[in-house]
């Protein structure tokens, strides 16, 4: 139970990260179209 809740809040914190770099991605581009 206690390893099943510890991977539950690995993948947690990996979409997060990921949700991150894709927006950061995204605003770099969001950037770039502007100028």
């Amino acid at each position: 139970m206690y390893n099943l809740a510890k991977d539950l809040e690995f993948e947690k914190a990996a979409k997060i990260r990921d949700q991150i770099s894709e927006f950061r991605k995204f605003s770099k581009y969001a950037n770039r179209q502007k100028s």
